[in-house]
């Protein structure tokens, strides 16, 4: 079977689920884990940073987001690549979360009641506070950006709103420091070099 051949929508689930499974880690993470308090320099910028109650919306996207590559991605060969990077970088997160695991109280704390505060809920549980560095949220989603926008360049600028309001939302909503969010998006772009090089070098 060529590896450039056109899967099913159920071959190409069978590609990415390893790395479906693998998120399940997280979790186990976040309950085997204890979180440590951040330095001084990591947070000194995000008092400044002003709350915006409703861009929890954009960042709940992330999680449709995960859904996506199987169904926009046919071609095995490129499916398998951006399953191996998503891997790569989800083990570079898991790795940082255990090695450093910075909480993130800090900006927790000015969280304000607002309309949306049943979806905030679900992501302030006790214990799941270190999170912080770098944004595994930022990097999956800044990953799944710039390959769907190298893949489909006539929807290149939708892509790149959906994953900047992605971006902007993890610390504008207070769930991250604004340097988780910058260490993943740079985390991201590293991921996509990375799935580039590795076609160029496949002979896509």
């Amino acid at each position: 079977m060529p590896n450039n051949i056109q899967l099913t929508l159920n071959q190409r689930i069978k590609i990415i689920l390893p790395f479906w499974v693998l998120i399940i880690g997280y979790f186990i993470i976040l309950e085997w884990v204890e979180s440590i308090p951040p330095t001084d320099w990591i947070g000194w910028i995000d008092p400044f940073i002003p709350f915006v109650w409703w861009m929890i919306i954009p960042y709940y996207l992330h999680y449709i987001g995960l859904i996506l590559p199987p169904l926009l991605l046919k071609d095995k060969r490129k499916l398998k690549r951006l399953t191996e990077t998503s891997i790569l970088i989800t083990l570079v997160c898991y790795i940082s979360f255990i090695l450093w695991p910075i909480n993130a109280k800090a900006v927790w704390n000015d969280i304000e009641p607002n309309h949306l505060d049943f979806l905030y809920s679900v992501l302030m549980k006790n214990g799941w506070d270190q999170n912080s560095f770098p944004s595994m949220h930022v990097a999956i989603s800044g990953l799944f950006m710039w390959v769907f926008a190298f893949e489909f360049p006539r929807m290149k600028w939708g892509f790149y709103m959906i994953g900047f309001f992605i971006f902007l939302s993890t610390f504008l909503i207070k769930q991250h420091f604004i340097i988780d969010s910058i260490a993943g998006i740079i985390l991201a772009y590293a991921g996509f070099k990375y799935w580039i090089k590795k076609g160029k070098f496949c002979h896509e």
